[in-house]
Parts: structure tokens; sequence; C-alpha cells
């Protein structure tokens, strides 16, 4: 008489051919970690040992690792700023109503607070008449480019001494040569009716 085996497996009507055994012990043969069967493991207290002591050394470099990054460190360098003599571009066009071109003038400050003296620049003024339309033809920014010319002063002009009269004599100070006389005479007399400097050694 014949009997079934395995008759409470429902393999679902397959059956196992020969490749797809082969295929499992090749997977099985790729498995770098073999697993003992039950009664060939034995636990020790020195593995125990181990064990706690590994989950412990675990578990403070996680803690050590967890607060070092929570924790705010500030790190304080000194750099040199090399961006300073870098020069930036400027273009602007800007109009005054009511400002003539004389008057008008341009200065440069950095970040600092500096006045740059030495910068390089085009710029150009134009008069613009009360609708806007320009006047003449640009003329660049450039200082002491126009100087005034100063008109000759009339043969009766006096001019002030500051309201004291010149040691000369002179009642009138047409030059700079006799203003500074003028200063130079003042100081003198000063110091020489000073009681001060009697006592002066």
């Amino acid at each position: 008489m014949l009997r079934q085996r395995n008759t409470g497996r429902d393999d679902g009507g397959a059956v196992p051919t020969e490749s797809s055994f082969s295929t499992r012990q090749i997977l099985k043969k790729v498995d770098v970690y073999p697993k003992l069967h039950r009664e060939f493991k034995v636990q020790t207290e020195a593995g125990a040992t181990v064990s706690l002591v590994a989950m412990v050394i675990m578990a403070i470099l996680f803690l050590s690792e967890l607060r070092d990054f929570l924790t705010v460190s500030k790190h304080e360098h000194m750099v040199v700023d090399t961006s300073t003599t870098e020069k930036l571009q400027i273009t602007f066009d800007i109009s005054y109503p009511a400002l003539t071109c004389r008057e008008a003038h341009m200065n440069a400050m950095d970040v600092a607070g500096d006045l740059q003296v030495n910068m390089h620049h085009t710029v150009f003024k134009t008069r613009l008449a009360a609708d806007g339309t320009p006047i003449g033809e640009a003329m660049t920014h450039v200082p002491n480019a126009h100087p005034e010319t100063l008109e000759p002063l009339p043969a009766d002009y006096c001019g002030s001494c500051y309201g004291n009269t010149h040691p000369s004599g002179l009642t009138c100070c047409n030059t700079c040569d006799q203003i500074a006389g003028f200063v130079d005479s003042l100081i003198y007399h000063y110091f020489k009716k000073s009681p001060s400097t009697s006592s002066a050694k």
C-alpha cells in the first residue's frame, strides 16, 4: 500500500525542478554569515561580558557624538579683507533744477567712511534750461579745470584791514602781502606789550 508524504504542504500544484534547487544552493553559498544550529551554540559569561562592554562603549560614543552635534561651537579668527582695493564702477544721471554747474561737485567714500581722492572718473556737467533742454556743450568735472579769472581792481578800491590800521600807516589792505604784514605786526606788538613777556627767560 502506498502512502503520500507531506500531504499538509500546499505548493499550488507546482513541482520543484532541478534548476530551482541548483539556484537556491548557489544563493546559499554566497551567504557570508552562515547560521549555526541551536545545539552548536554555547553562551558563556565571558561572551556576555564582552557584549555588555561593547554595548556600553557604543552607547557612550553615540551620546558623545550627539552632544557634539547639538553643541554650538564658536571659532574666532581674523582675516585680512583683500576686497578694499577693488573698485566699483558706478553710472548715474542726476538733474538739479536750481543749481549751477560750479556749485555741483562729487565726493566718494568707502565703507569705512574714508574719503577717496584718487578715483578715476568721467563726469560731465551740462547746463539745463527751465524746461530741461541742454544749454551749450557738456564740460568735464575736473577740479580747478576752469579757474575763475580775477577782474582788475578799480583805482580807488580800498580793501579792509579788518577794523585796524596798518602799522606802516596804510588804511587799505589790497594785497595778500599787506594783510600778512598786518597780521605779523599785530602779533609782534601783542607780545611786546604783554606783561608776561618781561618775566620770561
